[in-house]
């Protein structure tokens, strides 16, 4: 097994047939992000990117409205996640042009039913909450504990936009 940042990892033997990236493309350095893909496929490979984003229905269960306060409280980045017929298919964003063609844009709406422990043993995982450093992170957590706690420890409907890009290494290759 190899463990390395994509930036530096140099690859036995190259030319591939696709680079697949899932809720992590944004991570890589943004001079990187499409060229070196690029270099590694071979001409016409496939570059797909997957991701998936939190919805909130408009008749979403009563925790999923009330515990934005909790985010609010502890200062927590961005807005409630838009309803699902909001979130439209994820494009190759004009860098990734000079690289690659796009061949598919899809977004795949679904659900997932969480226990209420399991629910908050993810949300503990999540880049997000982890951002919020440990002080605010533990507040964050025992607020939404309790809000479940109150409401019984409910199972939860999970709304989610799973999205699909796939592009074609037909580009020059010029940034």
């Amino acid at each position: 097994m190899l463990t390395a940042p994509f930036e530096a990892w140099e690859p036995p033997e190259a030319p591939f047939d696709a680079v697949v990236a899932f809720n992590s493309l944004h991570w890589i350095d943004p001079q990187l992000r499409y060229s070196k893909p690029y270099e590694l496929l071979r001409p016409g490979a496939a570059i797909v990117v997957g991701g998936c984003l939190w919805a909130r229905p408009a008749d979403a269960e009563r925790f999923w409205v009330e515990v934005q306060a909790d985010y609010r409280a502890v200062g927590y980045e961005g807005e409630p996640p838009p309803p699902p017929e909001q979130i439209g298919p994820r494009h190759l964003p004009a860098e990734a042009r000079a690289f690659f063609g796009e061949v598919a844009s899809l977004r795949y709406p679904f659900h997932v039913v969480y226990s209420a422990e399991d629910y908050l043993a993810i949300l503990a995982t999540q880049s997000g909450t982890r951002a919020l450093g440990e002080a605010r992170r533990t507040a964050f957590l025992a607020r939404v504990r309790d809000r479940l706690e109150s409401l019984g420890w409910p199972r939860l409907t999970a709304t989610f936009v799973a999205v699909l890009t796939v592009g074609r290494r037909t580009g020059t290759g010029a940034a």
